[in-house]
């Protein structure tokens, strides 16, 4: 419901509605004690950028007016570049309402589509306050999902720049795991703490 729904918008809420039985998104939300409510999107959702803005701007005042805070987090499609030649993540930064619409960058997928996550951190000052930190390794098959720390990422770089650009929460996320899921965030979580209390 919140982050990472990866439905869309519209699809996201009816799943939520089914599976509580409340029709009002506002109401489970405030139920739960969730402050922020996050959406994502596929490709498809945002191949006319100009339309799916303004249905995301119109989504954001709707929430923030009942008392949430607002996010969108990517993913890899944002960073495909569309028919005009500007990635629509390019679009989000330019159009997205600065004054209700914040981010929540996933690490690895900015890295993928090509960012720099620190640069983007800056870019967006103060308006990303959730980030999702997930690695990223090569390996001779391609690249994959890893522990925070013990893939390619530079995660004191990325951790520095987001206490200095405004993060104030951090959730670990990991796909996939080579070997038991717990003691895969047992392992990143040592190793993010062990950034933040430097």
């Amino acid at each position: 419901m919140t982050g990472c729904g990866h439905r869309g918008i519209c699809n996201t809420i009816e799943h939520a509605k089914k599976i509580t039985g409340q029709s009002e998104i506002y109401a489970i939300c405030k139920a739960y004690s969730i402050p922020d409510i996050g959406i994502s999107a596929r490709l498809a959702e945002f191949q006319q950028p100009a339309d799916y803005i303004a249905r995301v701007n119109a989504f954001a005042q709707k929430v923030t007016a009942a008392g949430f805070t607002f996010s969108y987090h990517n993913h890899g499609a944002e960073f495909i570049r569309l028919t005009d030649g500007k990635r629509a993540m390019d679009h989000f930064l330019e159009a997205f309402d600065s004054d209700t619409v914040c981010y929540m960058p996933d690490t690895y997928w900015l890295h993928d589509g090509g960012c720099d996550v620190r640069h983007f951190l800056e870019q967006t000052k103060n308006r990303v306050k959730i980030l999702h930190l997930k690695d990223l390794k090569r390996t001779p098959e391609g690249h994959t999902f890893a522990e925070i720390g013990s893939g390619n990422l530079y995660f004191e770089g990325i951790i520095k720049a987001a206490l200095e650009n405004g993060v104030t929460n951090f959730v670990v996320e990991q796909d996939i795991c080579d070997t038991n899921p717990i003691e895969s965030l047992q392992k990143s979580f040592v190793y993010v703490k062990g950034l933040l209390e430097r």
